[in-house]
């Protein structure tokens, strides 16, 4: 088990944001892949909600979450992208 999946073990949210949803794969949407702090920074979210939002994210199967040594990049699945779509019409 890697860091991030004890963290995303430990890390469970409260509740679920919409806007965040929105913002995060909005900015992956345009910045593929990102960095977790990157799109943490970008979001203006707290490192850990972000951390929460990604792991629910890739249960989804709308993002990606692949880690190579320390960097752990978050990339967008199709599935995300369509999404995004259909999140965005309705706000």
């Amino acid at each position: 088990m890697t860091e991030l999946e004890i963290v995303h073990n430990k890390r469970k949210l409260k509740r679920i944001d919409i806007d965040v949803l929105t913002r995060l794969l909005a900015i992956l949407s345009e910045i593929d892949p990102i960095g977790i702090t990157s799109l943490q920074m970008k979001t203006g979210t707290k490192y850990s909600t972000c951390i929460g939002y990604v792991g629910f994210l890739e249960r989804m199967g709308l993002v990606k979450l692949v880690i190579k040594g320390k960097n752990r990049d978050v990339n967008i699945t199709e599935r995300g992208r369509e999404a995004l779509k259909i999140m965005s019409a309705y706000i």
